[in-house]
């Protein structure tokens, strides 16, 4: 895979935030389409999810300039620039920022938020039965006290950088272990990258 999808002057498109945006916007279509079949208005599903994308960026990005104060203090500028524009921000502001969203914007636009759920379980179980993995890399993948909580939920690859792979092996037979049989088999991930 070429990293640069296209390059304009200094404006660079990357072939992964591509990837992801068409991941995204096929989610969300996928969703926008089956929100009746579990209760929901689909143009209610529409707006929690493309604010709540806009929410988790916004705080993710705030959690990545409160994490680096000393930095961004020293350089109050670099909070403005392309660079922290383009970075990817912190996950667990993001995974935060997209779980207050969920419960407020369910609470007051008064939606069942276990529909919801129901929802986002059944769009990632569509995406798994159509070989589309749902997997997950960044922070949470290398965190080591969060690797049996995420083999719980059914991720079944994570994403982790080489020197982190024989621990993280380690972690899945331990946690596997631990899970009824028949959940083991189902829930143990399948690679690991």
């Amino acid at each position: 895979m070429h990293p640069i999808l296209f390059q304009f002057g200094s404006f660079t498109i990357y072939t992964y935030g591509v990837l992801v945006a068409t991941g995204f916007m096929a989610a969300l279509w996928y969703s926008y389409r089956r929100a009746p079949r579990v209760g929901l208005d689909p143009n209610e599903v529409w707006n929690l999810i493309i604010y709540g994308v806009l929410v988790a960026l916004a705080v993710s990005k705030i959690w990545l300039i409160l994490g680096s104060w000393d930095y961004y203090s020293a350089n109050p500028r670099e909070i403005f620039s392309m660079a922290t524009f383009q970075a990817a921000g912190v996950f667990y502001g993001g995974m935060l920022g997209a779980i207050l969203w969920l419960v407020l914007y369910t609470h007051f636009q008064k939606i069942s938020s276990l529909a919801v759920l129901d929802l986002i379980a059944r769009t990632a179980e569509h995406g798994r039965r159509h070989g589309i993995s749902v997997s997950l890399c960044g922070d949470m993948a290398g965190d080591p006290a969060c690797v049996p909580a995420l083999l719980h939920c059914g991720l079944r690859e994570l994403s982790v950088n080489a020197p982190a792979l024989p621990p993280r092996f380690a972690l899945f037979e331990q946690t596997a272990a631990r899970l009824p049989p028949q959940r083991a088999a189902r829930r143990s991930p399948r690679t690991c990258r």
